[in-house]
């Protein structure tokens, strides 16, 4: 959620635009070497940061060079990862060259962890955490930990006139009912996240416009391919025909939400492949249990999953999938745990059987939603690893034309589905609310909040 913070504050080279199609933000316009590896871009004129000083292209440089330092530690440097080098042409101009072609990567220069940060704050000492200087629609104000952000209008914002609103203040409402009721209520003008339980008293009340977006918001049982049982891949496929998904969708979001019956890209993505769609929306038990024979287990098993107690629209998943296996036979324990220690036994020490993910892409791009899959992905906390899959991915990233993508991904979901080491569930739909005073906010995909700069109020 620190990003939707990020990109107030800060700009980055590009933005999405509704339908996730990455347009110029600083950039003025761009061009793209005949064999893919050079980005020509003009920076903006008259650009300038909040302390007043003039953003430049050695801003541009040090800030990819910094975020592709591996002394940085930056935790998404994949999105940067293609980048060779960087080179200040003239005052508003560089040139970033890229190892290899790479088809989203104008999509990751919209990704928020690389807005552009000033040479001159970093290099004079300023921690950006407690003090962040950016380019964005609003300046930093302060922060009261665990429960608000204020920000204020920049005057000297790039694009004329805007923003229109003097100040956003972020209220932190982690209680689903309290946000509610503070949408209700009238205490905040726009709600980031609707209960779905909630979804139909708020957007029916009067004065209230709802959002509903379909998204990356998608979940999914992970399991350690590393451990038995789930070292098998036929028990892997056990449990992705042994749950029903609908029985999710129904109870846990009320009906905003669509079954996963394939793999991970969802249906509104140019990726998606409706001919990937394996599973019912209803259990199979009978196809489970014949997997778990094949596989060895004739009896069935006995496994643990792990669920975040701190987390309700995962813990309350839990016991729907413990029912639904356990008649395929596959015995489950259920485990809740505080979010400290689910983080640190499951993401940390990877010290588990099955346990449950959700995951908001942030660009809602298709390589977006394979970043668990990879060889040592940090974010691979199945301990899977496939190196076809591996290739395919690389292919995919390499190449600019969406058609031959989208075969690629498919090839690369086909894969995964055999293997299985996640179970994609349901995606979510992305709810928003915001009083009928609040005029012209537009919903993306990532679930961001970019278009606040365009946002104002009636009296």
């Amino acid at each position: 959620m620190s990003h939707v913070v990020i990109e107030q504050i800060y700009s980055t080279l590009m933005r999405l635009d509704p339908d996730s199609n990455p347009i110029p933000e600083l950039a003025d316009s761009y061009e793209i070497s005949d064999d893919g590896l050079v980005y020509t871009i003009k920076i903006k004129r008259g650009v300038k940061f909040h302390d007043g000083s003039p953003l430049t292209a050695a801003d541009v440089k040090f800030t990819f060079d910094r975020l592709t330092d591996p002394a940085t530690g930056y935790p998404y440097a994949d999105g940067v990862k293609p980048i060779d080098h960087t080179d200040v042409i003239d005052d508003n101009t560089v040139a970033i060259t890229l190892k290899a072609p790479t088809g989203p990567f104008l999509t990751a220069l919209a990704f928020p962890g690389n807005s552009i940060v000033s040479k001159a704050a970093v290099e004079s000492g300023i921690d950006l955490n407690a003090q962040p200087i950016g380019t964005g629609p609003f300046k930093f104000v302060s922060y009261q930990p665990g429960t608000s952000i204020v920000l204020a209008k920049n005057p000297d914002y790039f694009e004329t006139g805007k923003p229109y609103i003097d100040a956003l203040e972020m209220n932190i409402i982690p209680d689903d009912t309290a946000r509610t009721n503070a949408i209700l209520g009238g205490l905040v003008d726009f709600s980031s996240e609707v209960s779905p339980r909630d979804w139909e008293t708020v957007t029916t009340s009067p004065g209230i416009v709802g959002l509903e977006t379909s998204g990356g918001h998608w979940h999914s049982l992970i399991m350690n391919v590393s451990k038995p049982p789930f070292d098998n891949k036929l028990v892997r496929q056990a449990v992705a025909y042994a749950i029903g998904r609908q029985d999710v969708v129904d109870q846990i979001f009320f009906g905003r939400a669509e079954p996963s019956l394939g793999g991970v890209i969802p249906s509104w993505s140019f990726a998606h492949d409706p001919a990937l769609e394996t599973f019912s929306a209803q259990p199979n038990p009978k196809k489970a249990k014949a997997l778990l024979t094949e596989a060895g287990f004739p009896d069935g098993i006995d496994v643990t999953l792990i669920a975040p107690s701190a987390w309700p629209i995962l813990a309350s998943q839990a016991p729907i999938y413990q029912a639904q296996l356990t008649e395929a036979g596959i015995r489950v324990t259920l485990e809740q745990m505080e979010n400290p220690r689910w983080l640190q036994q499951v993401w940390t020490a990877r010290d588990y059987e099955m346990s449950m993910n959700f995951w908001l892409s942030p660009l809602a791009d298709p390589d977006d939603f394979m970043w668990m899959f990879p060889c040592g992905s940090g974010m691979g906390v199945m301990l899977y690893c496939n190196k076809k899959l591996d290739g395919l991915m690389d292919q995919a990233r390499q190449t600019t034309d969406s058609t031959e993508r989208a075969a690629l991904y498919s090839e690369v979901q086909k894969l995964q589905l055999g293997d299985m080491p996640l179970v994609p569930t349901v995606n979510a739909s992305i709810l928003m609310a915001h009083t009928d005073k609040v005029h012209d906010y537009t919903p993306l995909r990532t679930g961001f909040f970019k278009s606040f700069k365009d946002v104002w109020l009636s009296q």
